[in-house]
């Protein structure tokens, strides 16, 4: 320190070495060597540096972060549009919708479905062809392929009530195994009553347990909960609860729920078992008429099989 102060007090008549000579000056001020004065500088250098490190990797990491968010918001917003989630009703609609056009004796393509289910049920989520086809494999159905279009007439959840997806063939070896006469004429229903006939008969706790009761179980098929008329009774209840409900609050809904039961009368239950008859009828024609193709188109493959036999006879004479 008095070395700076004898260098200052030695300039005051006059400036001894140029300012532009940094390290003479440095080198007459502190009594050091220019090495010394070298080694000062990288050491303040590598001072600096440490001390601007972590600033600088703030801003990279806050940069970094901010791009990553942008680009996730663009890949949210380029992501398409949002998956359908169909709803049991839902894909009940679809359900009917194709056993409908079955009983009406309409192949039930995928343009003949859209246009009923936009028609019947214009808010229905489900909007283009492709969309429905892929939620139909969703649902079980498989395409059936004919000689002029390919049509969805067949379907895992419809033939699992009948006999689990046996084929006539299957069923007729079953009956012959089992020592169980049949006509050959008999269709694939008849059949399959048959087959159920002589079943070995399977007992449910429940059954048994109603018997005393004088109670009896009609057990519907598998995700066909249109056919039920709670069902209905239930949406009923729910939109009246919607509707009425302005609290929130536990007690309240109950009490709506007390009130549409108390005023629920016979003639309501009446009209939800009378609508479940529409259903019911609809599809017993549909069963009617895939029984009828699956008649023609085994007709056909006879044909096609006896033309080829003819056809092998004629060439080995």
């Amino acid at each position: 320190m008095l070395r700076v102060i004898q260098f200052v007090r030695s300039e005051k008549h006059g400036i001894q070495i140029p300012l532009n000579n940094v390290n003479d000056r440095l080198c007459a001020m502190l009594g050091v060597s220019s090495r010394s004065i070298d080694n000062l500088k990288k050491e303040l250098k590598e001072i600096e540096a440490s001390q601007e490190e972590p600033s600088h990797r703030s801003l990279r990491s806050g940069s970094s972060t901010s791009i990553t968010d942008e680009t996730m918001e663009q890949s949210e917003l380029v992501s398409g549009r949002p998956k359908i989630n169909l709803s049991d009703f839902g894909k009940d609609m679809i359900r009917y919708e194709f056993h409908l056009l079955l009983a009406e004796r309409v192949y039930p393509t995928l343009d003949r479905m859209m246009t009923r289910l936009l028609a019947d049920f214009p808010e229905f989520p489900i909007k283009s062809k492709t969309t429905l086809s892929k939620q139909l494999k969703q649902m079980g159905f498989v395409y059936r392929k004919t000689s002029k279009i390919k049509t969805p007439l067949k379907s895992t959840f419809f033939m699992s009530q009948r006999a689990k997806s046996w084929n006539k063939n299957q069923i007729r070896q079953w009956l012959i195994y089992h020592s169980v006469p049949f006509l050959d004429q008999y269709s694939t229903s008849e059949l399959l009553e048959l087959s159920y006939a002589f079943a070995p008969e399977t007992k449910y706790i429940v059954d048994e347990t109603v018997k005393q009761f004088y109670i009896e179980i009609l057990r519907l098929p598998v995700r066909h909960c249109i056919l039920n008329p709670i069902e209905r009774c239930w949406a009923e209840l729910k939109n009246s609860v919607r509707d009425q409900n302005t609290t929130f609050q536990l007690k309240d809904v109950e009490k709506l729920v007390w009130n549409w039961l108390y005023n629920c009368d016979s003639t309501f239950i009446s009209s939800c078992i009378d609508h479940v008859h529409v259903y019911e009828k609809n599809f017993k024609k549909a069963d009617q008429f895939i029984q009828e193709i699956e008649d023609e188109l085994s007709d056909d493959d006879n044909v096609d099989n006896d033309s080829d036999l003819t056809e092998d006879d004629d060439e080995d004479q």
